[in-house]
């Protein structure tokens, strides 16, 4: 379904979605303790998270549910979604994404799933495991939730669970499954997020978590484009695929949609 295609990849873009991967999606090295598969990869499921509580300006905040409520039933006709839900807002959500889409609810600080939530990879044997990076609200930009999304997200779950004690978006890397990682610079080592840390210290727990042994590390951006802002992550769309190790990248201005 092209319409489903199309609007999966717009919330990719903007990091409302996490793709949960399936094992054997993937070539685990030994080199390495875990590989993370590509963005195209089999995966098992999505887990999307409904805006409430506090996660979205007012103004916008029916806007958002409206759109979530749109993509999540037609997500589901063709893989299980799972929406994770701030406790108390369980009902709304159900009624509102219906009877096809699996509700779970838990105290959750953001719906950017794909910025707050763990990454899934794979380790020997293609096991799954989460990843979980920490994540400070877009350098401190908005209010600190306290306790992680992945802690509790992986208790329900039962899926084994390591943290590494760096800030990191999911929106703020992109992976082709095959040892490559393409990151971006002004979010990551931003000031905001992981004062004093290099890029060595990230191509180092790319490598280990990540399975990525080659990190490409974007410099030059349109006149305009602040890397270091709180929504830096969401304005860029990037792939590395073999043979040829093309990179293409998609540049979205301030105001964007």
């Amino acid at each position: 379904d092209r319409l489903v295609d199309l609007r999966l990849v717009l919330l990719l873009l903007l990091g409302h979605v996490r793709l949960l991967s399936l094992p054997g999606s993937a070539i685990v090295r030994s080199v390495v303790e875990f590989v993370m598969p590509a963005e195209w990869a089999p995966h098992e499921r999505c887990f999307m998270a409904w805006p409430g509580r506090d996660q979205v300006p007012r103004r916008l905040i029916a806007e958002a549910r409206t759109e979530i409520a749109e993509i999540a039933p037609l997500l589901a006709r063709f893989e299980p979604v799972l929406m994770i839900v701030h406790t108390g807002f369980g009902r709304q959500a159900a009624a509102a994404c219906g009877p096809g889409v699996e509700i779970k609810e838990m105290p959750v600080g953001a719906f950017w799933m794909r910025d707050c939530g763990p990454i899934f990879a794979l380790r020997g044997g293609g096991k799954l495991v989460a990843v979980d990076f920490a994540f400070n609200s877009w350098g401190r930009t908005l209010p600190p939730y306290r306790g992680s999304i992945g802690d509790r997200l992986c208790r329900r779950l039962s899926i084994p669970r390591v943290t590494v004690p760096l800030v990191l978006e999911g929106g703020s890397i992109a992976v082709d499954g095959a040892g490559t990682v393409i990151a971006l610079e002004g979010s990551i080592l931003n000031d905001n997020r992981n004062p004093g840390r290099s890029r060595d210290d990230f191509e180092a727990a790319f490598r280990r978590y990540l399975g990525a042994d080659r990190t490409f590390w974007p410099t030059t951006r349109p006149v305009g484009m602040r890397t270091t802002s709180s929504s830096s992550s969401h304005r860029v769309a990037c792939s590395a695929r073999r043979p040829r190790r093309r990179i293409a990248g998609c540049w979205l201005g301030p105001g964007s949609r």
